[in-house]
């Protein structure tokens, strides 16, 4: 007698095997939850990919230990399957397809494109730009990076850079990268909503191209940075007034005091170049000669 399969158990059964091995890849997911969830795809996919293909086979049915098994594991697994299922449709960017539509309206009139140091701080207007773009090609270019796969959960920062599009005088939209992942758009989307990986990832090369920045890395503001470099420069200044007679000594003096290996703040994270003056009272001053780092 030829034995039955029984495909409907053994994907069952599998997929409580698998559901073992979710430890391993949970542990992974504390660093990635992207890997996580890969994983846990993945498993998910290969147990009933077998227990389709190599199912259990009885001539004798499903014995009564074999019935309770498949009763006690049939909710983990389906819920199991309606995961596997939910973050196929999440990474494929079925989810971000309203949002697409709505941002590609917003920002369908832009004519130009203003990459800020910053992000969604009081001060806006103040902010260095980084980059400008006003070519029609390379705003439609630079446009079509944006995808999204769904909403992102909310996170108080910023975000860094911001990325404004103009209409004219105007500005249509008002946003910021957020973590490399996911955009903040002040007054539209619905908190952040998450890029899909093919977008994060050409966004995340042109920023390293045009902007040579990681934008997967937090950091603070350039514009920050150059301030806490000028700011530690007038302490060296201070510590040299302190221990030579010379009151108003020149930068290069300042900097000649310092060990080689601690001159990293005498370099503008924006290649600008500092200066030292003195006022009227003698007091010092440090300036940097990049646009909008004199502040």
């Amino acid at each position: 007698m030829r034995q039955r399969p029984y495909r409907l158990y053994s994907v069952v059964r599998n997929l409580a095997i698998a559901l073992l091995a979710a430890p391993v890849f949970l542990f992974i997911g504390m660093l990635d939850i992207d890997l996580f969830m890969d994983g846990f795809l993945a498993i998910t996919i290969v147990a009933i990919l077998l227990g389709l293909l190599h199912p259990y086979r009885s001539d004798n049915g499903l014995l009564k230990p074999r019935r309770v098994l498949f009763v006690f594991l049939a909710v983990p697994a389906a819920l199991q399957i309606f995961i596997t299922v939910w973050w196929s449709f999440y990474v494929s960017g079925v989810f971000g397809v309203f949002h697409n539509m709505r941002f590609a309206s917003a920002i369908r009139d832009a004519d130009r494109i203003v990459v800020r140091d910053g992000g969604c701080g009081p001060n806006l207007d103040k902010e260095p730009a980084l980059y400008v773009i006003t070519n029609k090609a390379e705003i439609a270019a630079f446009n079509g990076m944006f995808k999204f796969a769904s909403v992102h959960s909310s996170c108080k920062c910023c975000g860094y850079p911001g990325i404004d599009w103009w209409k004219g005088d105007k500005r249509i939209a008002l946003t910021a990268i957020h973590h490399g992942q996911a955009l903040r758009w002040r007054g539209g989307l619905p908190g952040n909503v998450r890029f899909t990986r093919s977008s994060a990832q050409r966004i995340c090369d042109w920023f390293k191209e045009h902007c040579g920045m990681d934008i997967n890395e937090p950091a603070l503001p350039i514009h920050e940075r150059c301030r806490l470099n000028r700011a530690e420069i007038s302490v060296d200044i201070q510590t040299w007034v302190a221990s030579n007679e010379d009151k108003q000594p020149s930068l290069d003096a300042v900097r000649e005091s310092i060990p080689e290996d601690k001159q990293g703040h005498f370099s503008c994270p924006a290649g600008g170049v500092y200066s030292l003056t003195y006022d009227e009272n003698g007091e010092p001053e440090v300036t940097c000669s990049a646009p909008g780092h004199k502040d």
